[in-house]
């Protein structure tokens, strides 16, 4: 498997789930957000450690169980929340602000996350979890 279509899949992944779930209220967002990243890290620690390569893919597969969670909880929320609560005359404004908060985190997650991976290493996950808790 080359690395653009490594890249790819989870694009894929998000269009395959994104229009059907976004009619689903979540149960439990935070912990289904959150459920794979024990994981994650436990198996990038073993990976880093000792070089385990069912451990690396582990890894992967769990990333790609991240999404389908992510998906699950929040890929339809961002929208559906964000017109739900704001008045009719704020609500482009409101819209406008929360599109530009999850471009700035789009930049965030294409630009920073590889220099924390890079340097932390498999400890940037656990400092990601803290921050996804911030939510």
């Amino acid at each position: 498997m080359d690395v653009v279509e490594l890249n790819l899949r989870p694009a894929k992944t998000k269009i395959i789930y994104k229009i059907p779930l976004a009619l689903i209220m979540p149960v439990g967002t935070r912990y289904k957000h959150l459920t794979p990243y024990l994981p994650v890290t436990i198996r990038s620690a073993q990976y880093a450690l000792h070089g385990s390569k069912a451990a690396g893919k582990a890894v992967v597969a769990l990333i790609f169980l991240y999404n389908t969670t992510y998906n699950f909880g929040w890929s339809g929320l961002l929208v559906a929340y964000s017109v739900e609560i704001l008045p009719y005359y704020i609500r482009a404004r409101g819209f406008m602000l929360m599109d530009l908060a999850v471009q700035v985190a789009l930049v965030f997650n294409q630009y920073v996350n590889p220099i924390g991976l890079k340097n932390l290493g498999w400890k940037y996950y656990i400092f990601y979890c803290s921050g996804s808790q911030l939510n």
